[in-house]
């Protein structure tokens, strides 16, 4: 919708003297991957946290990786991430096939989501991006 922007923007503004103004600007393609996965039952903290530090160097230099959050849900057992890239193309090019079946094989069952960014508040900066 073309007019959603502008409108975004409007409503924005016209929100009360009290809340922040709102900076917009366009922004280029970004991908969200977020990636989950089943942990052993009495994971820890701690055992998560020593087990995903072993694999931060397989991320750093990433090609297209801005940022990767490693994710951690006790109550449900469950672990991921939730990585940022530049394009598609390089999201799915750090998932391929090896990649993938060596998380397969690690936690039995992966599962992986691409999503296209198109608004990103950026609460630190006061800014909003809208993917044009």
């Amino acid at each position: 919708l073309p007019f959603w922007p502008q409108t975004l923007l409007a409503t924005s503004q016209a929100k009360s003297s009290t809340s922040r103004a709102v900076a917009t600007s366009a922004m280029r393609p970004v991908i969200t991957v977020l990636t989950s996965f089943p942990l052993q039952q009495g994971t820890t903290r701690e055992t998560f946290k020593t087990t995903m530090l072993s694999t931060v160097p397989r991320y750093q230099g990433v090609d297209g990786l801005v940022k990767k959050t490693y994710v951690l849900d006790l109550a449900r057992c469950r672990g991921g991430g939730v990585y940022t890239f530049n394009s598609l193309a390089q999201a799915e090019a750090c998932f391929n096939e090896a990649a993938l079946d060596r998380a397969r094989q690690l936690f039995g069952t992966f599962e992986i989501q691409y999503f296209e960014d198109v608004i990103v508040v950026e609460n630190l900066t006061g800014a909003v991006r809208i993917r044009s």
